[in-house]
């Protein structure tokens, strides 16, 4: 799932996993050999990203609200049918 896997924490250079469970999560990055400090650096950026992820879709909805309500073709002409570009025999 795109809100639980594969974070990159750029600090340490590692791709996580998370999964909500905080302590959890601590525990097993300071089994890699990082202190409690490093660890919550760690957790931090991991939350960042997630919080980046979930919000997303949202923004991604309101750019795309935004592109139609703004937006003019350039040449608005090549959107409508007309026979007239075909060839006769056609």
């Amino acid at each position: 799932c795109r809100l639980t896997r594969n974070f990159f924490v750029k600090s340490v250079g590692w791709h996580v996993d998370f999964d909500g469970d905080t302590p959890r999560f601590l525990k097993e990055v300071q089994q890699q050999g990082l202190t409690e400090e490093q660890a919550e650096e760690v957790l931090k950026e991991v939350l960042d990203q997630k919080a980046w992820r979930e919000a997303e879709p949202q923004k991604a909805a309101e750019r795309r609200e935004s592109i139609c309500a703004q937006y003019t073709r350039l040449h608005p002409g090549l959107w409508e049918f007309s026979e007239s570009i075909f060839h006769p025999d056609f």
